[in-house]
């Protein structure tokens, strides 16, 4: 009978905070992400074109590259996050590292992605 209080419990606290989250939790996202986006993108345009970095905006040349809320995917990791708290029978730790391994991996691929084209 524990194990079921402990399982109920464990489900509580991950809607809980899920539910938390829906009320203007995608400005927490865009906060954390849109820096970590940006500076590795103007790197990584500094290093090939001399770029300038205004705000959110990279000048490449004359070229001005905006990176914008959609380019950010603020709701993408929210949604990776969705999926991962809504999935039963994993222990905090390995939900944690799950969790932090997706957001590290699809931010990498959002900054080649915004590079490539």
């Amino acid at each position: 009978m524990n194990k079921k209080i402990g399982e109920f419990r464990d489900i509580i606290i991950r809607y809980i905070l899920l539910i938390a989250l829906s009320f203007n939790g995608l400005f927490i996202f865009y906060l954390i992400f849109t820096p970590l986006t940006v500076y590795p993108l103007f790197f990584i345009f500094n290093y090939f074109f001399g770029a300038v970095l205004d705000g959110t905006t990279i000048y490449a040349g004359d070229i001005p590259i905006e990176i914008i809320k959609a380019c950010v995917a603020g709701s993408a990791y929210y949604l990776l996050l969705i999926f991962n708290l809504s999935t039963p029978d994993i222990k905090i730790n390995q939900r944690l590292r799950m969790i932090f391994f997706s957001f590290l991996i699809f931010l990498v691929v959002n900054i080649l992605r915004i590079a490539i084209l």
